[in-house]
């Protein structure tokens, strides 16, 4: 899998359009903007931009998504099943998916928001704002915090150390190195000493 990074400069959010195993499927995953480097990206490499995965549907993650659907005709993926008014493929927890010959696996990790959905594919894991480097997300409440915290605990840092994050916001981590120094994990867990 090839991995392309963009970033929305308005939300500061990363966007991650993939090109699977076969060299030709693209993957767009969190279409928070669309612009022009990404259309020549996508056509100087001739992707076929097939699929676009969500990792949640807050604006700042999606807001391009309309835009998109007039451009290209790729199949949307959400655990809500519709996102912005546009029907999306609806994805379960633990749900596996194979797009040009690339595995996804969906994890579910809710506590940011009900819908928050982190894809995983081989030693590449996408979070969206699960968790950052040296953060996890914004919560409203405690108990969404503490639902947060035991999820990354127990979804995400169960995966192989060496296994990249690739966040909605800021730089790429792994897992080895979040699961040590990750500041809000490490007080979300003295706090439940």
């Amino acid at each position: 899998m090839k991995i392309h990074s963009f970033m929305d400069p308005k939300q500061q959010t990363n966007i991650y359009l993939l090109v699977a195993d076969d060299g030709k499927t693209g993957i767009l995953v969190d279409p928070a903007e669309i612009d022009g480097q990404m259309i020549r990206t996508i056509e100087r490499e001739r992707i076929d931009l097939r699929y676009v995965l969500i990792t949640h549907a807050h604006p700042g993650h999606i807001a391009a998504l309309g835009k998109l659907l007039k451009i290209y005709s790729p199949e949307c993926y959400s655990y809500l099943g519709r996102c912005n008014g546009i029907k999306t493929v609806k994805v379960w927890p633990d749900d596996e998916f194979e797009f040009g010959g690339t595995p996804f696996r969906a994890l579910h990790v809710p506590g940011h928001s009900l819908d928050s959905i982190c894809w995983l594919s081989d030693n590449v894991v996408f979070t969206g704002d699960t968790i950052m480097s040296g953060s996890i997300a914004h919560t409203n409440t405690l108990i969404e915090k503490e639902l947060l915290s035991v999820n990354i605990r127990q979804k995400i840092l169960t995966l192989p150390y060496n296994t990249i994050i690739l966040p909605g916001h800021g730089c790429p981590s792994k897992v080895g190195i979040e699961s040590m120094c990750n500041q809000d994990m490490l007080e979300a867990e003295a706090s439940m000493v």
